[in-house]
């Protein structure tokens, strides 16, 4: 830079472009690490994103599986509610099993 001219073997000229290349290197380390910290916080941002988008999708399924798992209890509750009615076990005592309702009855004390 300064190194034209009449004084270009001056030290004081080497010394001023030494200044004027660190501080090139200075601006050019600063200006790197603040684009490394933009990009930084901008694919921290994109991975909270895809992990948010992540969740509510896994949250969905887990929402419609309950769904499943909660009509699927009801309908088994009303095949045990069938199936414990005092009609029907009195139909499958007297037609499968033969028993029949006692006639006379005998209490012994």
């Amino acid at each position: 830079m300064f190194q034209e001219g009449f004084f270009s073997g001056s030290p004081v000229f080497e010394i001023a472009d030494k200044i004027k290349n660190r501080e090139e290197i200075k601006t050019m380390i600063l200006t790197s690490i603040f684009v490394l910290g933009i990009i930084s916080i901008f694919l921290f941002y994109i991975y909270q994103r895809m992990e948010v988008r992540e969740k509510v999708y896994s949250i969905n399924q887990m929402q419609e599986e309950q769904k499943k798992l909660i009509e699927e209890n009801r309908s088994l509750q009303l095949e045990v509610a069938s199936l414990r009615s005092l009609e029907r076990i009195e139909r499958i005592a007297r037609d499968q099993l033969g028993l029949d309702v006692p006639k006379d009855v005998r209490n012994l004390k």
